[in-house]
């Protein structure tokens, strides 16, 4: 039996990637339309916290997907998340291991839905102890600790990268996400540009995204047409969130606001996602969607030849 669109009730505390490599393998093909969702259990106190399970997580993932050819296969990780709330519960079986079959039917039972629970075998000799490092700026910062928080991005073929900024970002607030996604006249200097999926598929996919991790938050999207975009222009937003190799553009956003005499935003960055990249290299080893567009660009090559 194979399924399309699982969601793998998991524990933060430590991580085997057999059981992540278990539950991709029970997805039925690799196939963007297949979804795995990992619910983690632990109540999620703080930004680091949450930032060292997202990355533990999503990079687990990743490298299992890459093991067992689910690589097209869309990974989302919840956190702190009400499920009731979410208006579309299209999950067709709970996976989860013996320590955690109690969630799982808790779950179910809360749900109302009746799919069945597949409880997977854990090497209990590949938990992975998670290490707190003081990656980002928010350091301890609680959740909802601001009313209305802005991110920015291209958001091309969403990434794990992406989906740890919004992540962080919801996290943050308390009410309102609102997020820029960056308009088409803005990148046509990006390389392979052909492959850029259309705002209307970004936007989309963001929004999908936001639905199922952050269903209790009003959720506003802009297209992003100048530098600062709705950051310059709504003036309710008390902290805005970066990636690492955006942070100079808050100074010039706080600039913008300080003219016009809004508040200055509270500039919050967290480290950029993949590899050693730092500022002095470009990042250059930063996950990244112009890698995703280059594959996709090798792969049109190779079946045209």
């Amino acid at each position: 039996m194979s399924f399309k669109h699982p969601l793998l009730v998991l524990s933060s505390l430590g991580s085997s990637p057999s059981v992540i490599e278990e539950s991709l393998l029970e997805i039925k093909d690799d196939s963007r339309e297949c979804i795995l969702d990992i619910l983690v259990t632990e109540n999620i106190e703080s930004v680091n916290r949450l930032q060292a399970v997202l990355v533990m997580l999503y990079n687990t993932s990743r490298l299992a997907a890459q093991r067992c050819q689910r690589s097209k296969v869309f990974i989302r990780v919840l956190y702190n998340n009400d499920l009731l709330k979410i208006e579309q519960k299209n999950w067709d079986a709970v996976f989860t291991v013996e320590n955690n079959h109690y969630h799982a039917e808790n779950i179910l039972k809360a749900l109302k839905i009746d799919i069945p629970i597949i409880t997977l075998k854990e090497d209990r000799n590949e938990i992975q102890n998670l290490e707190l490092t003081g990656s980002n700026s928010l350091g301890a910062m609680p959740s909802h600790y601001y009313n209305t928080v802005a991110v920015g991005g291209t958001f091309d073929h969403l990434h794990d990268g992406h989906k740890i900024l919004l992540s962080i970002s919801a996290f943050l607030a308390s009410q309102n996400l609102i997020i820029g996604i960056t308009g088409e006249k803005l990148l046509i200097n990006k390389k392979y540009k052909e492959f850029l999926e259309t705002y209307e598929m970004r936007l989309k996919s963001v929004e999908r995204f936001l639905a199922t991790i952050a269903p209790r938050l009003n959720i506003s999207t802009y297209k992003i047409e100048d530098i600062c975009g709705p950051t310059a222009y709504i003036e309710e937003i008390d902290c805005l969130v970066l990636s690492a190799e955006s942070a100079n553009g808050g100074e010039y956003v706080n600039k913008v606001r300080r003219e016009k005499g809004f508040n200055e935003l509270e500039i919050c960055t967290i480290n950029v996602i993949g590899g050693n990249g730092s500022e002095d290299d470009n990042w250059m080893d930063k996950l990244s969607s112009t890698q995703l567009r280059k594959a996709e660009y090798e792969e049109t090559l190779l079946e045209s030849q």
